[in-house]
């Protein structure tokens, strides 16, 4: 199975701590994440070397490590499973197995640029490209409002 590399970007006018926040506290997230698929959310710590499991309200989603968590500056996250009916599944035919994303911050003169970068499974890459047009917007306001 082939992946296919999505980049996108924000500028972002906000502190590079107001995008973080939005990256990585539950009640912002939520509201981004519900782009993808209604009552998504992400069950994890946020340290570097845990498991982070995202699901929505059908219980399915997909689980990865978070290799690399510097805060305020990135974020990377390799996939290796799915989550079927809230059980996280390594071994399946179907896990992301070689699927990656990573959110990196470069903060200057007020702006935080954020640059998201999303290796998928070709067959899901066109969807995935149309849920980040809808969500990249969703959570650059909700970092800029937080810095009002």
């Amino acid at each position: 199975m082939e992946n296919k590399i999505l980049k996108m970007s924000a500028d972002i006018n906000a502190p590079a701590e107001a995008v973080w926040d939005v990256l990585v506290k539950d009640e912002l997230n939520r509201q981004w994440y519900a782009a993808f698929s209604e009552g998504s959310h992400a069950e994890t710590d946020w340290q570097q070397g845990s498991r982070v499991i995202f699901t929505d309200d059908s219980k399915r989603g997909v689980t990865g490590i978070l290799t690399t968590v510097e805060p305020y500056k990135i974020i990377y996250i390799d996939y290796d499973g799915e989550v079927v009916n809230g059980q996280a599944e390594l071994n399946s035919q179907d896990a992301m197995v070689g699927a990656h994303e990573s959110y990196v911050l470069a903060h200057k003169n007020g702006v935080t640029h954020l640059d998201v970068e999303l290796g998928v499974p070709d067959e899901y890459a066109e969807m995935m490209e149309e849920m980040w047009k809808k969500a990249l917007p969703i959570l650059k306001q909700l970092a800029e409002n937080l810095n009002k």
